[in-house]
């Protein structure tokens, strides 16, 4: 059996391949016989675990990156056209998604064209796109619990906002305030070009050769530092990018070290990370080892525990009469709850694909999920002893306007902050899921959720019709004019009833 995972991590760093095919060495793993390779120009092979006769292919998704889908794509066609792969499972839906709305359109050209624009605008996964307009033909189907899936669209949706990132900020700006009363001459320097860098003012090669000079010049030593020289002088492989960053922030934790000259200094840096882990907490863009801090200790990330260092410098002067950074818990309270569901989802995805091939008696499969899951889906599958091979998809272009977090919210203002984090813990609903996922379970009965899921349903239904005829006209199929008119006054009309 062969299965594809999908997921994918710290989409703000960039990989680049050798063109040509690989079968990664230890990491190499074959299939009734033939191997497993997939382009560099696609992904890289970077983990595997050899199991029993059935193989999981897991590669690492972004949700809504342009790139990255294309790339999954390509994947599943590869798979298809090698192994005879027929089944394709995906997160954020819980039943098999119809995609002949799009498939049985019967002008090739049109319909790639319009299946190409809903990826790039993120209303169609790259794994929606091939199971409509593909080569080899797929099914697709999701593999979500449909109730911890509504659940966990519920529960992100009562943090992912503005006040709780007001929060967040308003705690930074007076965490930033006592600098100036603590930090030494030096550490006040060395700061500076850290925040430069996280705010995009100075590039990842300016900071990088900044945290070497300042390396040498405290005695770090310079084993600390292999990855940062590798990737300044073009020679780090375009596997390390990740390992890079983790280093980064690892040298830069230990110039630190050698630079306090007190408690405070340490303690405040000290809150400043844990604000740090707060915000990815409520972007959604943690990662499995800093939630894991989270979870050991977490009355340490209260607005408590921030507002009881602040008073011991009376920062603003009123640190202690501002009671309404206090909702700042109640919203770790939903975030807790949030990443519970999410190892739940976890398990459901194993639990439901498994059970899936069982019933079928299909002996291929792909399935598609965001990164923060990879780590248990990985491990669910080998103690159920099925082998595996984790990829990561190639990317070189940074998505600056990555829509996912208007998806998610279904909210038209952007959060700037959010868009270059790790989208890759809840995914989008296909676009041409069969609602299942637009129904919450109430007491054992159905109801539909807000009117909004519904209007934009059928606005993007709308929307894709319109341009569906519109592109034949142009290929000169002009006896559509009546029905590009009924759609346009259809559109109009609907507009006109679901302002805004």
């Amino acid at each position: 059996m062969i299965f594809l995972s999908a997921g994918f991590v710290f989409p703000y760093l960039t990989w680049a391949f050798e063109p040509g095919n690989f079968l990664a060495g230890s990491n190499a793993i074959a299939f009734h016989g033939v191997p497993v390779e997939i382009s560099p120009n696609l992904g890289k092979i970077i983990s595997s675990h050899q199991g029993n006769n059935r193989l999981v292919i897991h590669i690492q998704d972004l949700h809504c990156n342009y790139e990255v889908q294309n790339h999954i794509a390509g994947i599943i066609d590869t798979l298809a056209a090698k192994h005879g792969l027929h089944l394709v499972a995906i997160e954020g839906a819980s039943k098999p998604v119809n995609v002949t709305k799009l498939s049985t359109f019967p002008d090739e050209t049109v319909k790639r064209e319009v299946g190409d624009y809903f990826v790039k605008e993120g209303k169609i996964s790259g794994a929606e796109f091939y199971a409509a307009t593909g080569k080899h033909p797929v099914d697709l189907v999701g593999v979500e619990n449909a109730e911890h899936y509504a659940q966990a669209r519920e529960r992100v949706l009562t943090f992912l906002n503005e006040e709780s990132q007001g929060y967040v900020s308003d705690l930074r700006e007076r965490l930033d305030g006592v600098k100036k009363k603590v930090y030494s001459t030096e550490l006040t320097a060395f700061d500076g070009p850290g925040t430069a860098f996280r705010e995009g003012e100075i590039s990842r090669v300016e900071y990088g050769r900044f945290l070497c000079r300042q390396a040498a010049r405290v005695d770090v030593p310079t084993s600390e530092c292999t990855l940062v020289k590798k990737y300044l002088e073009g020679t780090l492989d375009p596997q390390g990018t990740e390992d890079l960053a983790a280093q980064m922030e690892s040298l830069e934790q230990q110039i630190r070290g050698k630079l306090y000259t007190s408690f405070e200094q340490r303690a405040l840096d000290q809150n400043r990370r844990r604000l740090d882990i707060v915000e990815k907490l409520l972007n959604i863009s943690v990662t499995p080892r800093e939630l894991a801090e989270f979870r050991t200790a977490p009355q340490a990330f209260q607005a408590r525990a921030f507002m009881n260092f602040l008073q011991a410098y009376n920062a603003d002067g009123d640190a202690g009469n501002d009671t309404d950074v206090y909702q700042l818990d109640n919203y770790l309270e939903s975030v807790l709850e949030f990443y519970r569901i999410a190892d739940l989802r976890s398990r459901d995805f194993t639990d439901n694909l498994l059970g899936r091939m069982q019933r079928t008696g299909n002996d291929q499969a792909v399935l598609i999920t965001g990164g923060f899951h990879t780590e248990a889906v990985l491990r669910q599958l080998e103690a159920a002893d099925v082998s595996y091979i984790s990829i990561k998809p190639a990317l070189e272009h940074q998505d600056l306007l990555n829509p996912y977090f208007n998806l998610i919210r279904r909210h038209r203002t952007p959060l700037e902050k959010l868009l270059a984090q790790n989208q890759n813990i809840i995914a989008i609903e296909p676009f041409f899921a069969e609602l299942d996922n637009v129904r919450r379970i109430i007491n054992g009965s159905e109801s539909e959720l807000p009117d909004a899921v519904k209007i934009g349903f059928g606005f993007l239904e709308r929307i894709m019709k319109l341009d569906l005829i519109e592109r034949l006209m142009r290929a000169g199929h002009a006896g559509l004019e009546d029905l590009r008119g009924e759609y346009a006054r259809e559109l109009a009309d609907y507009r006109a009833n679901h302002p805004g």
